[in-house]
């Protein structure tokens, strides 16, 4: 990967400002840590650049001796609205739109160790699942329908959160951070015994109900816009109700099938605008869970090269 300077490829631009600026209303209190959270699943190289530009991070999976995850680990590290990376996380919007701004009482390492606390929780059900904090797409719902005390013992020194508002930018060109920031009288609170293997945190029904319909509601928005974006010519006159009923079609339909993750239904959803012909869904019908999604991927390419 190449880390080293291109003329000109750092130079501030009006948008690197504008986040700059956002963030110092975010980091409003200087004895708070500024961190920040980022996933190595939608960022490549994610580890090579944190260490190529010396920026003090730690790994919130541990290392696997069965297989490498480094390339789909989440991180949190050290930042700061003065740093090169800023103009890395500018350029390259991936970097940016998935990155969770945190400011702590605590330095990055007691952070960190306090955060790992929460990254197998479980459901309502008691089954054992991750819990993806470090996503916005995630936190924002869990924040929203947490009480008061799960927010201060999800928290711990944490005292706000905020990520890129993307929509925003994308309807008035205007840069901002949604933000979260602990209510003083809920700091002072005293923090109840913190969650362990033996006793993790788990979601309330309601809240996994809470929970789950905010995140179906941005898949099928980010869906939704992905498909406007890949097929306009099948899908330029579309209203929005059609896409919409297109989605959810393919949600509903998908599973009955044998599809299961958001990536298959998205694959699905594909062939649903380019050919999705009986012939085909026999083929899907017979794939095997292992290799499934890669199958899929390949069918959309095959219909993408019929249709030129």
């Amino acid at each position: 990967m190449q880390t080293t300077e291109t003329a000109g490829w750092h130079q501030e631009t009006p948008f690197t400002a504008g986040i700059r600026n956002a963030l110092r209303t975010v980091w409003t209190v200087r004895e708070e840590h500024l961190l920040v959270m980022l996933d190595g699943a939608h960022i490549p190289n994610l580890h090579y650049l944190l260490r190529e530009l010396n920026i003090p991070h730690l790994a919130l999976f541990r290392e696997s001796p069965e297989e490498n995850i480094r390339h789909v680990t989440p991180y949190i590290a050290r930042f700061s609205p003065s740093e090169i990376f800023l103009h890395w996380m500018t350029m390259f919007r991936n970097i940016l739109e998935t990155a969770l701004f945190i400011t702590s009482t605590a330095p990055l390492e007691q952070t960190h160790a306090h955060l790992r606390r929460f990254l197998l929780v479980k459901d309502d059900t008691g089954r054992q699942v991750y819990f993806r904090f470090w996503d916005p797409r995630v936190i924002a719902p869990f924040l929203q329908s947490a009480t008061p005390e799960e927010r201060r013992w999800f928290c711990g020194p944490i005292r706000c959160v905020a990520y890129f508002d993307k929509e925003k930018f994308q309807a008035e060109s205007k840069v901002q951070l949604l933000n979260w920031r602990m209510p003083p009288e809920l700091a002072a609170a005293p923090l109840k015994p913190l969650p362990d293997v033996h006793r993790p945190f788990q979601f309330r029904p309601e809240q996994m109900r809470h929970f789950e319909k905010q995140v179906l509601e941005s898949y099928d928005e980010r869906l939704v816009a992905f498909l406007k974006e890949r097929y306009p010519k099948q899908l330029g006159e579309a209203k929005p109700e059609q896409l919409k009923k297109l989605v959810l079609d393919a949600r509903g339909a998908g599973p009955k099938i044998g599809l299961e993750s958001g990536r298959e239904i998205t694959h699905f959803a594909e062939l649903m605008v380019i050919g999705l012909d009986d012939a085909r869904i026999r083929a899907i019908r017979s794939l095997a869970p292992k290799g499934r999604t890669e199958a899929l991927a390949a069918m959309v390419e095959d219909a993408r090269k019929e249709q030129k």
